[in-house]
Formats: C-alpha cells, structure tokens, sequence
C-alpha cells in the first residue's frame, strides 16, 4: 500500500474520484452505514491509525493513537448502527480485537486470545450484536486461519465459538445485504486462492472465481 490514496468511483467504473491525496498511504476503507462517512487506515502520521473521512465536507479526523503497549491500529469496521467501530489494535507484538465509538472514544478489547494467536479480520453480523472475525498462529507456523464468532455483549463472559465446521481458511468475509450468505477468500488444494461463497451455516459452499493468481477482498453490491 505504498502511498496510496483513497478513491471514489461509480458501479459503472465513471466518475472517478480521489478522496485523500496526503502523502503516506490509506487503504482498507470502510463505509458508513449512513454513507456519509468513511473509516480507514492510514500512515499519514508514521504508524498504522485510523481515521474517518467526511464525504461531505471532506474533513479528515483521526481515530486511535498508538501508544504504551498499543504499536498500532488498522482494519475498521462499522457496526450496523454506526455508532461503533470494530478494529485490530496491534498490542505486545500479538493483533487484538478491539471496539471504540464512531469519534474513538470508549476502547474496550473484545476478544483475549492470548500471545499465542493472532485475531484479525473483524466484521460485524447485520443483526449487531455478533462480530465474526480470524484467528491463527503467528508465523512461521503455517496452519490455515479459523473463524471465530462472539457476541458483543458476551465479551466479558464468554470465550469466542471457533467454527471448526467451515472450510478453511474463510479470510476477508463480507454478510450479503440479506445476512443469509457470506462471500469470502478460501485456497483450493493446490493452494490457489479464490473467491467463494456460502450460507452463514456453512452450507452451499460455491467456488466463483478459479484465476490461476490471487483473488481477494471480495465486497456485495448494496440491496437495491
């Protein structure tokens, strides 16, 4: 993601638009729920942070400040309602899930798995009150991730549900705008990575791209 920026584009591939032009690099965004708003990631000030971009009056605020035992912050996700963002927050050398509010207030760590593991890749259910996310050993171990589930409101009492019935790994997962299906990153056999999809059960599971190169960060077009 060397200096890159972020973008707006029509579905149709006009109406090509730079958002932010800072030099250091953006990447990974997120829409707000309302549309108005855009969280991402960010080296504009030397570390991984994240930020919010204002789509109608162009104001960029900044989220989180890695500090102490916190190295860095990355990965954002809305909430449903948007008024919470789900991220990594990278803390004693080991990637965490954390939550805070839409402005970065109320930091609260979601999932403690331990110096063991690495959680990444969080995403909140359309019903807002479960969060999906990844987990895997640190390199050099080569297993393949899992999928883990909790519910929010559960944090404190419950450890994460891992899915050890799904394929793996099921990495950059997107809810289809029903909740019924999830689109994601899975490897075939031979070790190619590919675009799949199936039911939130697990089920129908559907190989939809079969390039012989990498295919990632699938995303659904919005209900129409």
């Amino acid at each position: 993601y060397n200096n890159s920026s972020l973008y707006l584009i029509n579905a149709d591939g006009s109406g090509l638009k730079t958002l932010t032009n800072v030099p250091g690099s953006d990447y990974e965004p997120a829409w707000a729920p309302d549309g108005k708003r855009i969280a991402f990631t960010s080296l504009r000030d030397g570390k991984r942070e994240i930020y919010v971009f204002n789509l109608e009056s162009g104001a960029v605020a900044r989220l989180t400040t890695a500090t102490g035992d916190v190295q860095e912050n990355s990965q954002p996700r809305w909430s449903p309602l948007g008024n919470q963002i789900v991220y990594v927050a990278k803390r004693f050398n080991a990637y965490q899930i954390w939550v805070m509010s839409d402005t970065g207030e109320g930091n609260l760590q979601v999932v403690r798995s331990g110096q063991e593991l690495w959680d990444y890749g969080p995403l909140w259910a359309p019903d807002g009150q479960t969060i999906l996310f990844n987990q895997r050993n640190p390199p050099p171990a080569t297993a393949r991730p899992w999928l883990l589930r909790i519910r929010y409101e559960d944090r404190e009492t419950t450890d994460p549900i891992r899915l050890s019935d799904l394929p793996r790994p099921a990495e950059d997962i997107e809810f289809s705008p029903d909740g019924l299906w999830l689109v994601y990153e899975g490897v075939d056999n031979n070790g190619n990575r590919d675009i799949y999809i199936m039911t939130v059960t697990g089920g129908n599971r559907t190989r939809l791209t079969d390039d012989p190169r990498v295919d990632f960060d699938p995303a659904w077009r919005p209900r129409q």
